[in-house]
């Protein structure tokens, strides 16, 4: 398992782990030693030792590079969006011209943005160690809600209560989480707030922990879920 904390508590978390459980192999990396230079060494043992469980970081957790899952992740959810896109469309009788066209530039946007980013992962992962190749079958997240800025493609506008956020770390996140339980890997998120400032937040942490359950319902997608679970009121 890898657990995943804020920067300040790795080391507390490593010494209650061997406090509470002396006879299981632990890895406590700290952020001053994930360097550029020792990554690869770390990432190296990670893969090639047994421990049974290693703690890191959040910013050494995003230093990860998620390489081929990244890429995977990406070309499956331009797809997901085309189909959104082509959706909408045929559902649109009542819409005007122009709302299609705006809600064309927004998709189109945001593939173009996961695009860009698939080409930047391809180029920094290439002489690294990967997130697949690290062989993690489950992951602990503390303070999870520090990853709830993920960006979610919406026709809904600037309305209060639709999530914003468009943060990498958490868009990092989505996509190692996404293929840790794609695979039968276990994932916990562990946080006090998993709801801050919006609503919509709720729907990020359930497209984090259960996206199958939203396919099978059929809201896999903000719109479908906010007109499930919410109502636009003026205020």
């Amino acid at each position: 398992v890898l657990i995943t904390v804020p920067h300040h508590l790795v080391e507390q978390w490593g010494i209650e782990a061997n406090r509470l459980y002396p006879d299981m192999r632990v890895l406590v990396i700290a952020p001053d030693d994930f360097t550029k230079q020792r990554r690869a060494e770390l990432l190296s043992r990670i893969a090639t030792e047994q421990f049974d469980a290693i703690l890191c970081a959040h910013t050494s957790f995003g230093f990860i590079e998620p390489g081929q899952v990244a890429q995977e992740f990406i070309a499956r959810d331009v797809a997901r969006l085309e189909t959104y896109l082509e959706e909408l469309r045929a559902s649109s009788a009542g819409r005007d011209r122009r709302t299609l066209k705006e809600i064309a530039r927004k998709v189109a946007a945001l593939e173009t943005r996961l695009l860009e980013m698939e080409d930047a992962i391809r180029h920094d992962s290439a002489q690294t160690i990967t997130w697949s190749e690290l062989g993690i079958d489950a992951l602990f997240v503390d303070e999870a809600h520090e990853f709830k800025n993920l960006g979610i493609p919406t026709v809904m506008g600037s309305i209060p209560g639709v999530p914003k956020g468009d943060s990498k770390r958490a868009f990092d996140m989505r996509v190692k989480t996404w293929d840790l339980i794609r695979r039968g890997g276990r994932v916990v998120f562990a946080t006090g707030t998993p709801i801050l400032n919006s609503v919509g937040e709720a729907f990020i942490m359930q497209l984090y922990l259960a996206e199958a359950a939203l396919e099978a319902h059929g809201i896999a997608m903000f719109d479908a879920w906010a007109r499930t679970f919410a109502e636009v009121v003026p205020i």
